[in-house]
């Protein structure tokens, strides 16, 4: 754990005083445009990292993520919550192979 935040820390990612949730995409490998969409409250780079280190993550992200390609906020909860389904929603209109984005 302490490692972790030591490398979070020197990254200059914030670990407290966040305002709001963000809404985050995650490229997947294997399928060609495999995406994983999620919700944190985290900085996403934070809740990126616990899904490499597998804390607390999704079995899929954990597994085949390779890079965040992108992420949205902070904003409110709720906005948050809409927010990850509609990026999901849009993300399949464009053909993408979306995991996550409930």
């Amino acid at each position: 754990m302490e490692v972790k935040k030591l490398f979070l820390m020197e990254a200059k990612v914030p670990l407290e005083n966040l305002s709001g949730h963000f809404v985050y995409r995650l490229r997947l490998r294997g399928k060609l445009n495999s995406v994983y969409v999620g919700m944190t409250g985290l900085h996403p780079h934070h809740r990126y990292l616990n899904h490499i280190i597998g804390y607390k993550a999704s079995s899929r992200a954990k597994k085949f993520a390779t890079a965040m390609i992108g992420f949205e906020g902070p904003m409110q909860y709720d906005l948050a919550v809409k927010r990850e389904a509609n990026l999901a929603s849009e993300l399949r209109d464009l053909n993408f192979d979306v995991h996550g984005g409930h």
